[in-house]
């Protein structure tokens, strides 16, 4: 790339109007949830039997990052009566955790965690991620598909949704707003 040709792209960075940034992030991140369900698609999944005391429905919510002094028994009232409940995470970042909350592995496991915090030299991108989890790895929403459940990961944040890409039957990466958007979630589900 040209030092010319980059300067142009700065200088028309800053006065593109807000809607065509949007939409183009909106763009990039359709592309990322599309290629996850691509690859959910080429998974090999467990054949698993239901009984028929199974439930039709169930709702798996992971909350990251929330301090307990952020609860209270008026506006959470739930998360609240869980306080005092020994909770320990097996690592000490999201990328790791998520990948051992859904597989039932520990990090060093299941391997998708960084071993060093030197930069990759391969790597062009300046963020370090630990590689994803191994396709020999079967991950809770894989056996949940597998006994006839449709899986659906809805991620407010970029980190689980690099380390849980393809793991879901349908993914949505909800930015800053876009779940205010729609009460009924991404395009009217």
């Amino acid at each position: 790339m040209t030092p010319s040709f980059r300067a142009t792209q700065i200088v028309a960075g800053r006065y593109l109007p807000g809607t065509v940034k949007r939409w183009g992030k909106f763009v990039r991140r359709r592309v990322r949830e599309r290629k996850a369900d691509r690859r959910f698609l080429r998974r090999s999944l467990p054949e698993i039997e239901v009984g028929e005391d199974s439930p039709d429905h169930i709702l798996f919510v992971v909350v990251d990052a929330l301090r307990a002094d952020a609860i209270d028994g008026e506006t959470t009232p739930f998360l609240d009566s869980l306080t005092g409940a020994e909770a320990v995470a097996p690592a000490t970042w999201t990328y790791p955790s998520v990948c051992s909350l859904l597989s039932g592995l520990y990090p060093h496991e299941h391997g998708a965690m960084r071993k060093t915090d030197q930069p990759d030299l391969a790597s062009e991108s300046e963020v370090m991620l630990p590689p994803k989890l191994g396709d020999s790895v079967t991950t809770l929403p894989e056996l949940f598909a597998g006994a006839g459940y449709e899986t659906y990961g809805a991620f407010a944040f970029e980190m689980p949704m690099q380390a849980l890409a393809g793991r879901f039957e349908t993914h949505s990466l909800y930015t800053k707003g876009s779940a205010e958007a729609s009460p009924n979630g991404p395009h009217g589900r």
